[in-house]
């Protein structure tokens, strides 16, 4: 029997390096959705961590006790409701989401915070069981930058060293007790 060579058309010699161009381009974006995705858990991750811990801040026995606190809350509730919706689509997602919508509602009926704090708490362990990231930063920050944020941003409310006595914390409606910012 006669062996064939079969010899590729120049259409397929065309095909074959775009094909993998295209394989290559996919595989580059793959870290770039990750990434986003990795960081849009973090942030929601440690926004529930602090409504979970500085909610009582804001309410106490069902009353707003200081009105920027309580904006802040809702606002941060606001925002983990948002980045979970931005995640990429998981059976457990849409109970995330329900978790999520259940603060939001206990925050505006001005829940305790206690039930905050569990609500809270539980979504955020939820939320890494789902989408499992790194917590800890992947490289020291840097001081000098913080500290120049920190200065710009921060100490007029909580004072140039972090104890929450800036000239503008007064207008806040609630003055720390002393000892209470400092570690």
């Amino acid at each position: 029997m006669e062996s064939v060579t079969h010899m590729p058309s120049p259409l397929v010699s065309l095909i074959k390096p775009a094909l993998a161009l295209v394989a290559s381009l996919m595989l580059l974006l793959i870290p770039a959705a990750a990434m986003a995705d990795t960081r849009d858990v973090q942030t929601a991750w440690r926004l529930l961590d602090y409504m979970a811990v500085d909610y009582g801040g804001a309410v106490a026995n069902g009353a707003v006790t200081s009105a920027s606190e309580y904006a802040e809350m809702n606002e941060f509730a606001a925002g983990v409701s948002t980045r979970l919706r931005a995640l990429p689509a998981t059976p457990e997602r849409q109970s995330l989401i329900q978790q999520a919508s259940q603060l939001q509602s206990v925050i505006a009926r001005k829940g305790s915070p206690k039930e905050v704090a569990a609500l809270a708490h539980g979504l955020a362990a939820d939320l890494l069981r789902t989408y499992p990231v790194p917590l800890a930063l992947g490289k020291a920050p840097d001081l000098a930058t913080g500290s120049r944020l920190f200065a710009q941003s921060c100490a007029s409310c909580h004072g140039i060293t972090g104890d929450g006595h800036g000239p503008d914390a007064a207008k806040l409606g609630s003055v720390p007790a002393e000892g209470e910012m400092t570690p």
